[in-house]
């Protein structure tokens, strides 16, 4: 990250640098309740603890500002870091086992790529049970031609570009037509 900032009360320029490590590129926690009430067992997941743990090495001369506050600002507008309380429904203990079902909207800025998903059960204030498991995000349908057209045939995609370009002027210039356009 750059910090920009006057020099010389004139130019905007870039003043520092900024360098991250260790920033997960998404966090979604869900849970049946607030993180907090579930005790010290919840502090790994939540934002703030996650947050704490990216490394941040600053070079040049600026004012002191909290990087980590400003990422998690940046994170949870792309919608890629949140924590709810909703999404989680727990089904009937059979057997001494509870069944859940997670539902989590995947927030369209998410990239295509593999992602763990963690799930833990906590009770009393103690972790009784953790599973994990890898998933792949893909693109799917249209977004996915138009990623392949443009990646694997990026002449035609450019030349189809172009073309659509064309049209879409020149029906807009019929449709918003005056005496004195040409």
């Amino acid at each position: 990250m750059r910090e920009k900032g006057k020099v010389l009360g004139l130019l905007w320029m870039n003043v520092a640098k900024v360098t991250l490590s260790h920033v997960p590129s998404v966090c979604l926690t869900r849970s049946t309740q607030a993180l907090a009430e579930l005790g010290q067992a919840a502090t790994p997941y939540q934002i703030e603890t996650i947050l704490g743990e990216v490394g941040v090495e600053e070079e040049g001369e600026h004012q002191a500002m909290d990087v980590r506050h400003q990422l998690l600002l940046l994170k949870e507008k792309e919608g890629l870091y949140n924590e709810q309380t909703t999404g989680i429904s727990l089904g009937p203990v059979k057997n001494g086992m509870q069944h859940y079902t997670a539902h989590i909207q995947v927030p369209s800025s998410l990239k295509p790529g593999a992602y763990t998903v963690e799930a833990v059960a906590v009770k009393n204030g103690a972790v009784v049970g953790d599973a994990q498991a890898s998933i792949e995000a893909a693109l799917s349908g249209f977004p996915k031609w138009l990623s392949n057209l443009a990646y694997q045939k990026s002449v035609l995609y450019g030349v189809m570009a172009t073309v659509i370009a064309l049209v879409s002027g020149l029906a807009i210039g019929l449709v918003f037509q005056s005496k004195e356009a040409h």
